[in-house]
């Protein structure tokens, strides 16, 4: 049902009710036509909603919504495109919906045995009486000191105070990473046993919100007012769980502790049947229990325990159950759902299966009209916007680096300008936030949401929207000129490629294969000069054959000893025609018998030139009797005898060539039509210039490649004429996507300022919400946006949230967003993106499946009998399939392949082997650093103990010290190790060493939260776990492994000899812009895996062979590592590099010209054909135009994107066009010359 459909149906509606309601004469209004027209416009969900729209009111809303409710429900359900769950997808979402449930000892919020550092710390002490009273609003204190520290203190006073940081770091860490601040004290403790399972419960009755703030000496504890205070809901969903109850959950916010807290909280936990007693025992330690000595008590008995805990507290999100459940009982799914869910269990998540389309695969056939970005674009980037126009479905799968996010900036973009509203999803935060700061100034009209419970930030971005007061001025007819230019130019472009290097079907090849395969113009001057009259000598059917016929005939007659029989077979037809008509079949034997009549002719004709002229009539009859005597023996057709009347004499010469004749006559006859035509004509110049048949026959060629050449050129001027502009045709192009690029932002700024005012600035709640956003006490964020969804769901087009936001704030409507695009899907468990995906019309879910998988952390350690069992936190074992992983094999599937981290090539080579068949197109370098861009650092006295390294820790250290001290340019930095033993171990050695220099301290507190545009770029210490998204200039990684105290190197990789653990090792490679240190006490030759079965501790190994090649300059060594790492196809397209005539004959000119010249530039994957190098860098990049035509790639595609990739990259290029280098190979060489003359 379209909009008008649906406006029509509405007026219906309308004329219906009038007629219903009218009485004693009189006919209610009901509404305007006006009204009707918004009505339809807005499409309300809901009956309320009816009342906010302009000329409505609650009066119409009570009295005809239901009936105009009807009409618009059944639009939605149509729009919606839902459908019946089938018995598959239900057992399916049911699976899903259970792993929601987090019930069990693992979480802390419903058990806790004993305390871990990164989770938890024991407040017990003596200032935990006076920090309640701080915390229950007792006390007008703004902080709380919980710990002092000197490095001379007691070991007891320094382990307190380095597990407050332990669990600072890991809280910090969480919010750099999803955006969640679960940092609370739980106060106080219920201890029991749950009244309907055998389960023990010991969990905090109450969450306070506190943030941890840090000296070199001190650690304060601070409520944290932008959140609030909870009931931990998750001991009453376990409670309706195992009591079998299907109820509601309660409001879990305490708007206010009371002096009555503790009666409060019976009151709360008794609706649900968790009932104590309302007396606290004495504050007390937190209790450790072992295995079997937690306390006995009855099924539902219940203590208080007068503890209090700081720690991390997930809440666990009940709205996501919520939305499962109510998608199961309504019985209604999308179509996009029900394929992503059908037949899913099957499937090898594992599976490496690189479905990734070819080039040639890319959507085709858009203009510059079809899309819109506010960032520059490449090929990929521009093929995963065009595509999602095409289809309701996709994958964008985008390995490191790739700007994944720049493209889901300018699709949001894209379509937002179509009309739509968009919903990005991801469960890191980092992710958002990268979107929301690449939005600019734009983001105004945004609402990004990563933590339900902070409203300050959301409340902030509401002030920001509801006083917006700008006014933006879009030109669109200079935006449409613009994009006019852009298409005319690239048609310009489209026309060359197709004219040149597009397959003539009369040549049988493109054009340019011509040029490149022959002399360059010098038979041309020579004709010229000449003045031969060629065109009367070459049968002009030769122009029709095609030219591979052409070449191969060419080739046919190239030898010497061939042609001069051919010669010697045409010149006895000049001077016996006659031949041709003697029998075939005639022998040497039989020719006697005419010979010897021959002889009897030249005797009669002698005789009759002799006799008197009265007599000759008589003996001129003889001669011709005796001619036709021996024509009746060879000759198989009439030949007059005039010829031999004459030359008696001619006919025996003949017939005695006959025999050198007929041995001949069978090369020639065995021709085809065509090489007939061209020997003839090859036998014609021969004749007529003197010149021999080898020759002839090159001229004969010559002669029609040029022929073909000139009606070429006379037809094509223009194209020719865009040749020698091709860098200005470039450059226009690029300067117009650069304008229509602020023009897009004007555009897209108005847009959306318009959408606002229209639908909230205007609306008829405007001020209710501007006094909502400036009261003091405000409502929750799930409330607010609940309240004015009307006026924000139309105003607000962008929306950026975590799964669990989406669950907790938004209506669960089928549709409600035109698109929704999930980015780091790698690493979403598929149940957290249900609910995103029933509210959309189309999806898009952008990761990379050769990355990070979702994993069950955090729960406690987990012990294997497995060799390679090392970090718990870091057991692949614990990997799970994600969204991204069920959805490549259920939707169709685009790669952004163009590289841009990485400065050089080496710190992402291995990456793109290794892991991406060599698929990712990576710029080669333009120069080399002056040292390798990956250093390995040996550490001689490194020791393997207790999962850790201390040598290996104080050496990255000492290297991050001087990093900070001696960096350029404010470089980033991170470390990254390969456990989490190894990362506490380097932070505790940080810490110890802020504490002694203070410079050292300074410098780490400035860059620890350092951002840019919004942007995290500070230092980080993290275990490969959690440095998928990160990028930064320069890499530390701390391998920690060594030989163990008994001279052993102990196995210990337990994440990567898991099945796609490898897909770590990917993650951790490929951070680095600019540099990589591997601060390691093993070498690669100190590994052996030859008998091991999975492949990630081999590709671990390698590169680490790699990587010592690298770093100790050994290119070709590098070079055959990555060659070895991917299969035949891809080594042969790598070795092959292009090595064509064309290519080789341009690098001999230019070595002739003096130029130090490089061939097959680069090992990425990726080559440059030729640069020109001087200074120690290559200064000039030179493209043959052949095999750039060879790929599937549209012109836009080869000649503008790439080039500006490359030229990003640092690289100056300049192409030599086939055409030019065959008129005049000089000049080309000369036009380089000046070319680099300018550079050097």
């Amino acid at each position: 049902m379209t909009q008008q459909e649906l406006y029509d149906e509405l007026i219906k509606v309308r004329n219906h009710l009038k007629k219903k309601f009218a009485s004693g004469g009189r006919t209610p209004a009901v509404c305007s036509d006006e009204a009707v027209r918004l009505i339809a416009a807005n499409a309300p969900k809901r009956q309320e909603e009816l009342q906010y729209i302009s000329g409505l009111g609650k009066t119409f809303q009570e009295k005809y919504g239901a009936a105009f409710m009807q009409v618009l429900d059944r639009y939605h359900k149509e729009s919606a495109s839902s459908a019946k769950i089938t018995d598959d997808v239900r057992k399916t979402l049911k699976n899903l919906e259970s792993r929601l449930v987090n019930i069990n000892k693992r979480n802390r919020l419903l058990y806790m045995s004993k305390l871990y550092d990164k989770y938890a710390y024991d407040l017990y002490g003596r200032q935990l009486p006076p920090l309640i009273e701080y915390l229950t609003g007792k006390s007008r204190a703004k902080s709380f000191k919980l710990s002092e520290i000197d490095y001379a203190d007691t070991p007891a006073k320094i382990n307190k105070f380095k597990k407050l940081l332990t669990l600072m770091r890991e809280v910090t860490k969480d919010v750099r990473e999803s955006g969640q601040n679960d940092l609370y004290v739980g106060y106080p403790y219920v201890i029991g046993r749950m009244s309907g399972e055998d389960f023990n419960i010991r969990a905090p009755l109450a969450l306070f919100p506190v943030s941890l703030e840090r000296d070199n000496e001190n650690v304060y504890i601070k409520l944290d007012e932008s959140r609030d205070v909870l009931y931990n809901n998750n001991l009453i969903l376990t409670q309706y769980k195992f009591s079998g109850l299907n109820r509601e959950l309660p409001n879990p916010v305490i708007e206010e502790v009371k002096d009555t807290f503790i009666a409060d909280l019976q009151a709360y936990y008794g609706e649900a049947g968790i009932r104590f007693e309302a007396e606290l025992p004495k504050f007390s330690a937190f209790a450790e229990y072992k295995e079997g000595t937690f306390p006995k008590f009855a099924k539902g008995e219940y203590h208080l325990n007068n503890n209090a805990v700081l720690g991390k507290f997930s809440m666990c999100s009940s709205a996501l159950q919520k939305d499962f459940k109510e998608i199961i009982d309504k019985d209604e799914i999308n179509k996009l759902l029900s394929e992503l869910l059908e037949n899913s269990e099957d499937i090898d998540y594992y599976s490496d299966d690189f479905r990734f389309p070819d080039r040639e695969k890319r959507a085709a056939g858009y203009c510059e009209k079809d899309i819109d970005y506010i960032n520059a674009l490449n090929a990929s980037q521009e093929n995963a916007i065009v595509s999602v126009s095409k289809c309701d479905e996709l994958v964008i799968q985008g390995p490191p680096g790739t700007g994944k996010s720049q493209t889901i900036t300018s699709l949001i973009v894209d379509t937002v300008l179509k009309g739509h509203n968009v919903l990005m999803v991801s469960q890191k935060k980092a992710a958002l936030d990268v979107i929301y700061s690449r939005l600019g100034e734009l983001s105004r009209y945004a609402l990004f949401v990563s933590d339900i419970k902070d409203k300050e930030f959301f409340y902030s971005q509401m002030f920001n929207l509801l006083y917006s007061d700008e006014r933006y001025y879009f030109d669109e007819a200079a935006y449409q000129q613009t994009v006019a230019e852009i298409d005319s130019n690239v048609k310009d472009l489209e026309d060359i490629a197709a004219k040149l290097y597009e397959r003539d079907e009369k040549l049988g090849v493109p054009m340019y294969k011509i040029y490149q395969e022959n002399p360059h113009n010098v038979f041309l001057s020579n004709y010229l000069v000449q003045s031969v009259g060629y065109e009367n000598e070459v049968d002009p059917a030769l122009e029709g054959v095609q030219y591979p016929s052409l070449k191969n005939i060419r080739d046919k007659f190239s030898d010497e000893i061939y042609l001069g029989q051919l010669k010697e077979y045409f010149n006895l037809l000049q001077s016996f025609p006659w031949l041709l008509k003697v029998k075939n079949n005639i022998g040497r034997l039989e020719l006697a018998e005419p010979l010897k009549l021959c002889a009897q002719l030249i005797a009669l004709k002698k005789e009759y030139s002799e006799t008197f002229f009265l007599a000759k009539p008589f003996k001129k009859k003889a001669v011709k009797k005796k001619i036709r005597e021996v024509m009746s023996l060879c000759f198989v057709k009439r030949h007059g005898v005039k010829e031999f009347f004459i030359s008696p004499a001619h006919l025996m010469d003949g017939l005695v060539s006959y025999e050198r004749f007929a041995l001949i006559r069978p090369l020639y006859d065995s021709l085809t039509e065509s090489e007939k035509r061209y020997i003839e004509s090859v036998n014609n110049i021969a004749e007529k210039t003197g010149v021999s048949m080898k020759d002839g026959s090159r001229n004969v060629f010559d002669y029609v490649v040029l022929k073909h050449i000139d009606a070429f050129e006379a037809e094509n001027k223009a194209v020719l004429a865009h040749i020698q502009n091709y860098k200005l045709i470039v450059g226009m192009i690029s300067k117009y996507i650069e304008k229509k690029k602020r023009f897009t932002q004007e555009k897209f700024k108005q847009y959306l300022k318009n959408v606002y005012e229209k639908n909230v600035a205007l609306s008829k709640r405007f001020g209710e919400m501007k006094r909502n956003v400036e009261s003091k006490r405000r409502m929750s964020v799930q409330r607010f946006i609940g309240k004015f969804s009307f006026e924000l769901f139309r105003g607000v087009k962008i929306w950026l949230m975590t799964p669990e936001v989406v669950s907790e704030s938004l209506p669960l409507d089928n549709g409600m967003f035109d698109l929704v695009i999930f980015d780091e899907a790698s690493q979403l468990y598929v149940e957290k993106g249900v609910p995103a995906i029933q509210r959309a019309k189309k999806v898009v879910i952008a990761g990379d499946h050769k990355q990070l998988r979702p994993s069950s952390l955090g729960f406690g350690r987990f012990e294997t009998e497995d060799e390679f069992d090392d970090d718990p936190e870091s057991n692949a074992a614990l990997e799970e399939e994600s969204l991204l992983d069920l959805a490549r094999f259920k939707y169709n599937e685009v790669l952004l392949d163009f590289h841009y981290r990485s400065k050089y090539e080496e710190l992402i080579a291995f990456s793109n082997y290794a892991f991406y068949h060599g698929r990712l197109t990576i710029s080669p370098n333009t120069e080399q650093p002056a040292k390798p861009p990956i250093e390995v650092i040996k550490v001689k006295n490194g020791r393997w103990q207790d999962r850790s390294n201390s040598a290996e820790a104080k050496t990255v250290v000492q290297l991050l010290k001087n990093f900070l001290k001696t960096r350029q340019n404010e470089q980033t930095v991170g470390v990254i190790t390969f456990n989490s033993a190894q990362k506490d171990l380097i932070m505790d050695v940080i810490d110890e060493e802020c504490a002694k220099d203070k410079d050292f301290a300074l410098r780490c507190n400035k860059e620890w939260n350092r951002k840019r545009n919004g942007e995290d770029i500070g230092l980080f210490v993290k275990n490969i776990e959690n440095v998928q998204g990160d990028e930064r200039d320069v890499i530390i990684f701390s391998l920690a492994y060594a030989k163990n105290e008994q001279g052993k190197v102990v196995r210990n990789f337990g994440w990567l000899n898991q099945r796609g653990g490898e897909n770590r090792l990917n993650v951790a490679i490929s951070r680095a812009k600019e540099k990589i240190y591997i601060v390691t006490s093993i070498s690669s030759a100190d590994l052996y895996v030859g008998d091991l079965q999975s492949e990630g501790p081999k590709i671990f190994k390698k590169y680490l062979e790699y990587a010592e090649a690298v770093s100790a300059g050994r290119k070709a060594v590098a070079h055959e590592i990555l060659l070895s790492l991917c299969d035949v196809r891809t080594q042969s397209a790598a070795a092959a590099a292009y090595d064509s005539p064309f290519v080789e004959e341009v690098y001999d000119g230019l070595v002739k010209c003096g130029f130090e010249v490089d061939k097959n530039v680069g090992i990425g994957g990726y080559s440059i054909d030729l640069a020109i190098r001087a200074q120690g860098k290559y200064i000039l990049g030179i493209e043959c135009d052949s095999h750039l035509y060879e790929t599937p790639d549209s012109a836009r595609d080869r000649d503008v994107h790439r080039q500006e990739y490359l030229e990003s990259r640092g690289w100056n290029l300049h192409r030599i066009w086939s055409t030019n280098w065959w008129h005049s190979p000089q000049k080309e060489l000369e036009k380089i010359q000046k070319i680099v003359g300018t550079l050097s």
